[in-house]
């Protein structure tokens, strides 16, 4: 109605495309994690080296962590850490987990650990943040689909299908958090034979 009273000006204009826009890749992006999260099909597995995907995410996230100040870490006790996985689903649980730690930061005194290990069954995978954490009550619903803490802009579905995405590697995915006092997400993976 607006557009056709003839009544908006050329810099109304623009900003009024531009915010349909905005909320036409807001809608494909909840398609998209729509589509993802109803998969129920199998993904495919294979020996991949997950030190190396790993480091590759954490070199993603570089410009977010010089952006917002955040000191970082990355540690291995292994170079040579092999699972069964998928590559491109392994990448978005970290890439989701990342990005989580990265909005829990509010200050510019934000540290953030991603640190691989083993023992006796499992490669962990640790996703370490001194944010806002997570209460008692939140960490109970966190795994539901479309449970979201934050904007309206988050659709509440990135740790419902990381937790999904664990499970067709028959790992599993925990966390440990304090409200105030920051977070850290464990993924598990089953430790392969040459490991």
């Amino acid at each position: 109605q607006l557009l056709a009273s003839g009544k908006l000006t050329n810099k109304e204009e623009k900003d009024f495309f531009s915010r349909i826009e905005s909320e036409i890749y807001r809608v494909n992006n909840l398609v998209d994690k729509l589509l993802s999260f109803s998969k129920d099909d199998s993904i495919t597995l294979k020996l991949i080296n997950i030190s190396e995907l790993a480091r590759q995410v954490y070199h993603l996230f570089e410009p977010k962590f010089t952006h917002k100040k955040i000191k970082t870490e990355f540690s291995s006790s292994s170079n040579d850490y092999h699972i069964k996985g998928n590559t491109d689903a392994l990448k978005q649980v970290l890439f989701n987990l990342l990005n989580n730690a990265v909005q829990s930061i509010y200050n510019d005194k934000g540290f953030i650990k991603i640190q691989l290990s083993d023992n006796f069954n499992w490669i962990l995978i640790k996703v370490i943040d001194n944010g806002e954490g997570i209460s008692k009550e939140v960490q109970k619903q966190i795994f539901q689909p479309f449970f979201t803490t934050k904007s309206s802009d988050n659709f509440g579905l990135g740790l419902s299908i990381s937790n999904n995405i664990m499970k067709k590697h028959n790992g599993k995915i925990t966390i440990k958090s304090k409200k105030s006092e920051g977070s850290t997400i464990t993924l598990y993976f089953p430790k392969e034979r040459n490991n």
